[in-house]
C-alpha cells in the first residue's frame, strides 16, 4: 500500500518537531551532568599528600622504662620528641638546630633543622645518645653535650637495609630471607638443624631426612665452644650496658679490615666430614618409606616432585627440637597430586611463555595435606602422628618447656571442628585436652597464648556467640571465662602473669558507638575488674608502656582527624602529645567524608557506612549514588578510621556521585559470630539485599540521592558481588551500572580455603557395604583404599570411604537476567584469582546475547600494576557515561594537568 503524500509530510513534521523540541533540553542536560574531572584531579593522592604528614606516634622506649621518644611531622618540618609520663612532660629529644649545623658540616651538605631525617635512629638504653645513618654514613651524637661522632660508612652490601644499617641478625632454625628464584649460595653448614645443645643435628637429602649424633669427643669440644663463647658473651653484654646500647652496631662498625667478614661457625666446623659418614648418619625413613620433601628453606617450586632432582642436594628441614633435645617434630607438606593452573603470558619474547603452578580447588580429592611426625631421639624412632580427621590440618605447635609434651591443634577440613592435644613427648600417648565445633559456620581460630609460670592456657573462643578469652589449666580443665557480654575481644596485647592481668582490645562494648571502634581493655584473669584504657568515640590503636601504667593513645574516624594523647592506666588523659594538622587541605576545598547509620534488611541489625559527597555538592541537585563493595567474610570493606585521600571513592564523588561504603550482615567476623554465619553457605547472594536496603534507606533520607541512578564497583570479591548485584534477581533491575575488577565470578575455580571455608563443605559417604567376618584370621581390606590389613568381628561394618562434595553458585549461572551496564576486567596472568572465572561469566553472556563490556590487562596480575591507573580511569568514564550521560574521553588520570575530554 502506498502512503500517501500529505501524511509522509505530516509525520515528517512531526518528527521534526519532537527534535527540536528535545535537543536543548538534552543538550542542557548533558552540560549540567559533565563529570567533574578537574576536581576529580585535583584531589590527588599526590596533591593530599603535601597537606598531610604524620597521622600517629609511635613510641620508641628508652631502655625499660617508660620514657620513650618519637618522631612527628607537620607542615613545620620534622620534630623529634622525648616524654616523661612520669613528670607528664615532652621536650625535644635534642638541639635540632645544632645537630643541623653539625651535619651540614659532617656530611658537606647543607641540612635544615626542621627537615632532619635520621634514617634508622635509635637511643641507648640510658637515653644519652643517639645514633643514625646519614648519606650513608653512620653517626653518634649525644644528647646531652651535642657531640657528633662519625662512625665510618655503611658497608655496601648493607645499604637500603633498615636505612643502612645491619640486617637482622639470624638465628639457627629460622629461615633466611631468600627469595623464590635468587640463586644466593648457601654458606658451609647451612642445611644443617642443630639440637638445642648442639649434639646432633638433621638435614633433608632428596626425600628423606637424616640425623647425624656427634661423638663424645667432638661433644667435650662442642661444650668447651659454649662456655667460651657464654664466657665472651657475658663480657660483650657488660660492655653493651655498660655503654648503654643493646646492639653490637658500634663493633660491627669498628672492625679492623682484614677480619674474615664470612667466618664459621666452630660449632658447625667439626661437622663437615661427619654428615658425609655413613657411620654417623641416622637415616629416619627407608627408601620409598617418606617420598616426599619434608618442609625446608628451599621455595615450594623447588620441592615440587619433578620441578629438581634433589637426590643430592641437601637442605636444612624445619624441625622443632624438644628443649632437652631429647627429640623433635616435624611437618611435612603433600602436593604431588593436586592439579595445576596455567597462565599464557602473551608478552613475552620472542614467543608466549606458559605458566604452571599446583592450585587444589574447592572439594577436590587431591588437596594439600599435612603430616605431622615426632621423633624420639633415644628410640631413633620417628612416628606419624594419626590423623582422626581426612586431610586434617595442624596448627600452633609447641614444646611445653616443664613436661616436655608436644602441645597443638588439630582441625578437619570441614572447618567446624578442632582438638587441642597434647602429646608425651617420651611415651607419645595422646591427650585431648579439650575439643569445641559447631554445626553452621566456620570455625574461627586464634593461637592459644601459654601462660609459663602460672601454668595456665589462655583460649579464644566463640562458643557464647561472641569472641571471649577463657582461662584453662594447663591439664585442660576449665577455670573461669575471662571476659563475656555482647561484645568481642579481638586479640592479646600485653600478659602480666604476675599479676594476674590481661590487656586486650576489643570492640562492640561501647554501647553509644560504631560497633567497630577498637578500643584497649584490662580485665583480672578470674573475670574481674574490667577497665576500658582509652575511652573515646573512635578507633583506637594505643601502646602500652613497659610498666603497662602508661598507655600512649592514637585514634581516630573517618570523619574525626588522628589525634595521640598519653593516658595513666585507668583511661584518664595527662598530656596531649599531637593532632594532625588538616587547616592547610580544608582551605583547598576538601572536605571530611560522613558516616551513617541504617537497618539491614531484617529491620533490627544496624549496618555502619561512610558517604563521600562532591566538594563543589549542591543540595538543590539530584546526584547519582555509587556503592563500593568487598563482600567478605574476611572483612566487609568498610573503613573505620581515617583517610585523607579515601582509598579513591573520593576521587570518585567528584565527578559528580554519591559514593558510599556499608556494611552488611555476614560481611565482617568482626561482631557477633551470627552476624558472620550469615554469610555460610550462600557465598553468591548473601549481601545484596543489605546494600539495596541502605541505599534506600539514604535516598529516603536524602533528596538529593537520585535512587533511579545507582551504581556498584567492586575488586576481587568486590568484583564477584559487583557481577553478582547485576545478575540476581531484583537486584539487577536496582543496579543500573557495575564496574567488576578481578571478580572471583566462579568460586568453583578459586583456592580450596575459600569455598570451603566460607560456602561450607560437607563430607558425605559414598559406599557401605557389610563384609562378613569370622573369628579366624580373615582379612580384609581398608575400604578407605589404604590396604592396611583389619582383624573384626562377624558382622562388624566395614570403615566407609567418604568423598568431600561442595556446590557453589557462580555467576555465569545467572547470565540471562543481565540487564544494566556491566563492565569486566581481569589481568589475563592473575594468579590470584584465575581469568577463568571472568572468562566463563564472558561465554555465559555471550550465549545469552547480551551487551557488555570487557577489558583485558595483558601481562597483569591480581592488582594490574602498571595497568592500574588505565583501570581506573575506565571506571570513571563508564560511571559517567551511563549514570551522568557524559560521554567525553580521552580524560588521563595520571596526567596532572588533565587534559580536556573529548565529546565521543
Amino acid at each position: 500500500m502506498t502512503t500517501p503524500r500529505w501524511m509522509g509530510i505530516r509525520a515528517l513534521s512531526w518528527t521534526s518537531l519532537a527534535l527540536l523540541v528535545l535537543m536543548p533540553c538534552q543538550l542542557t542536560a548533558q552540560d549540567s551532568n559533565r563529570a567533574n574531572y578537574k576536581l576529580a584531579g585535583k584531589f590527588s593522592t599526590e596533591f593530599i599528600n603535601q597537606f598531610v604528614h604524620s597521622t600517629s606516634v609511635t613510641p620508641q622506649w628508652i631502655g625499660e622504662s617508660d620514657r620513650f621518644w618519637y618522631s612527628f611531622k607537620t607542615s613545620d618540618g620534622n620534630h623529634y620528641w622525648l616524654v616523661d609520663p612520669e613528670s607528664r612532660s615532652k621536650h625535644p629529644l635534642f638541639d635540632h638546630e645544632r645537630l643541623a649545623a653539625l651535619l651540614s658540616e659532617a656530611i658537606k651538605k647543607p641540612t635544615d633543622s626542621n627537615q632532619l631525617d635520621l634514617t634508622g635512629a635509635e637511643v641507648n638504653d640510658s637515653g644519652t645518645a643517639m645514633r643514625f645513618v646519614a648519606e650513608d654514613t653512620r653517626f653518634e651524637y649525644q644528647l646531652g653535650g651535642g657531640d657528633l661522632t662519625d662512625k665510618g660508612k655503611v658497608p655496601e652490601g648493607e645499604r637500603g637495609q633498615r636505612g643502612g644499617q645491619r640486617g637482622q641478625r639470624g638465628q639457627r632454625g629460622q629461615r633466611g630471607g631468600r627469595q623464590d628464584g635468587d640463586e644466593e649460595e648457601k654458606p658451609p653448614g647451612a642445611h644443617r638443624n642443630f639440637s638445642p645443645d648442639y649434639t646432633a643435628y638433621v638435614f633433608v637429602r632428596g626425600h628423606d631426612l637424616y640425623l647425624v649424633e656427634a661423638p663424645d669427643g667432638l661433644r667435650e669440644q662442642i661444650a668447651t665452644l659454649d662456655a667460651e663463647a657464654k664466657k665472651k658473651e657475658e663480657v660483650e653484654t657488660e660492655a653493651m650496658e655498660a655503654s648503654g646500647w643493646d646492639s653490637d652496631w658500634e663493633a660491627k662498625a669498628d672492625k679492623k679490615e682484614g677480619e674474615d667478614e664470612n667466618e664459621i661457625d666452630e660449632r658447625e666446623a667439626w661437622a663437615e666430614t661427619i654428615d658425609e659418614n655413613s657411620s654417623a648418619v641416622v637415616k629416619l625413613s627407608e627408601d620409598g618409606a617418606l617420598r616426599y620433601t619434608f618442609r625446608t628453606g628451599t621455595s615450594r617450586e623447588t620441592m615440587e616432585e619433578g620441578k629438581k632432582d634433589l637426590s643430592n642436594d641437601k637442605n636444612r628441614p624445619n624441625v622443632n627440637w624438644a628443649p632437652d633435645s631429647s627429640g623433635f617434630y616435624v611437618t611435612r607438606s603433600d602436593t604431588r597430586k593436586v592439579a595445576e593452573l596455567y597462565l599464557v603470558n602473551s608478552l613475552s619474547e620472542p614467543r608466549p611463555t606458559l605458566e604452571s603452578y599446583t592450585y587444589p580447588m574447592p572439594g577436590e580429592e587431591n588437596v594439600r595435606r599435612s603430616e605431622l611426625f615426632i621423633f624420639d631421639r633415644e628410640a631413633k624412632q620417628l612416628d606419624k602422628f594419626a590423623p582422626k580427621w581426612k586431610d586434617e590440618s595442624y596448627r600452633s605447635l609447641s614444646w611445653e618447656e616443664e613436661s616436655g609434651d608436644l602441645r597443638l591443634i588439630r582441625q578437619d577440613r570441614l572447618l567446624r571442628n578442632i582438638e587441642f592435644c597434647s602429646v608425651d613427648g617420651k611415651t607419645g600417648e595422646l591427650k585431648v585436652l579439650f575439643t569445641e565445633g559447631l554445626q553452621i559456620g566456620n570455625f574461627t581460630l586464634q593461637g592459644p597464648r601459654y601462660l609459663e609460670d602460672r601454668g595456665e592456657i589462655l583460649w579464644w573462643s566463640e562458643r557464647s556467640g561472641w569472641g571471649h578469652y577463657y582461662l584453662y589449666g594447663a591439664d585442660g580443665d576449665l577455670k573461669n571465662p575471662v571476659n563475656l557480654g555482647t561484645y568481642r575481644a579481638s586479640s592479646i596485647l600485653e600478659v602480666d602473669e604476675e599479676k594476674g592481668i590481661l590487656y586486650f582490645r576489643g570492640n562492640g562494648r561501647e554501647k553509644s558507638e560504631n560497633i567497630f571502634n577498637n578500643h584497649l581493655y584490662r580485665i583480672f584473669l578470674d573475670g574481674t575488674g574490667l577497665v576500658l584504657m582509652d575511652p573515646g568515640d573512635a578507633t583506637h590503636t594505643s601502646v602500652l608502656s613497659p610498666s603497662q601504667r602508661f598507655v600512649v593513645d592514637n585514634f581516630s574516624r573517618v570523619d574525626l582527624a588522628p589525634r595521640t594523647v598519653l593516658r595513666d592506666a585507668d583511661g584518664k588523659v595527662i598530656l596531649e602529645l599531637e593532632q594532625t594538622d588538616l587547616s592547610s587541605l580544608l582551605e583547598t576545598g576538601w572536605r571530611l567524608p560522613e558516616t551513617f547509620v541504617v537497618k539491614a534488611g531484617d529491620g533490627i541489625t544496624d549496618l555502619f557506612g561512610n558517604m563521600w559527597r562532591p566538594f563543589d555538592f549542591d543540595p538543590n541537585k539530584s546526584y547519582p549514588i555509587i556503592a563500593h563493595v568487598y563482600p567478605g567474610p574476611q572483612q566487609e570493606g568498610v573503613t573505620h578510621t581515617f583517610s585523607a585521600t579515601g582509598g579513591g571513592r573520593q576521587q570518585l564523588a567528584q565527578l559528580g556521585f554519591i559514593v558510599i561504603q556499608v556494611g552488611h550482615r555476614g560481611g565482617t567476623p568482626g561482631r557477633s559470630k551470627a552476624y558472620h554465619s550469615y554469610a555460610h553457605g550462600n557465598m553468591r547472594d548473601y549481601g545484596l539485599e543489605d546494600k539495596k536496603v541502605a541505599i534506600e534507606k539514604l535516598a529516603a533520607k536524602h533528596a538529593f540521592i537520585d535512587i533511579d541512578r545507582v551504581g556498584i564497583y567492586g575488586h576481587s570479591g568486590g568484583g564477584f558481588m559487583t557481577g553478582a548485584a547485576m545478575l540476581q534477581k531484583p537486584y539487577n533491575k536496582f543496579f543500573k551500572v557495575g564496574v567488576s575488577t578481578s571478580g572471583n565470578h566462579d568460586n568453583n575455580v578459586y583456592g580450596d580455603y575459600w569455598g570451603e571455608r566460607y560456602q561450607g563443605l560437607e563430607e558425605v559417604e559414598v559406599t557401605e557395604k557389610e563384609v562378613e567376618k569370622t573369628i579366624t584370621d580373615q582379612k580384609s581390606t581398608d575400604q578407605n583404599g589404604t590396604g592396611q590389613e583389619k582383624n573384626g568381628q562377624d558382622g562388624e561394618k566395614a570403615e566407609k570411604k567418604t568423598e568431600f562434595q561442595i556446590d557453589i553458585p557462580a555467576n555465569h549461572e545467572l547470565a540471562e537476567n543481565l540487564e544494566g551496564h556491566l563492565l569486566l576486567m581481569h589481568g589475563d596472568m592473575d594468579n590470584n584469582v584465575h581469568p577463568a572465572g571472568t572468562i566463563r561469566l564472558v561465554d555465559a553472556l555471550i550465549k545469552a546475547n547480551k551487551r557488555f563490556d570487557f577489558l583485558i590487562f595483558p601481562g597483569a596480575r591480581h592488582g594490574y600494576g602498571a595497568a592500574r591507573a588505565y583501570s581506573t580511569q575506565k571506571t570513571w568514564e563508564y560511571f559517567a557515561q551511563h549514570l551522568l550521560g557524559d560521554y567525553q574521553t580521552g580524560v588521563n588520570i595520571d596526567d596532572k594537568s588533565r587534559t580536556k575530554g573529548t565529546d565521543r
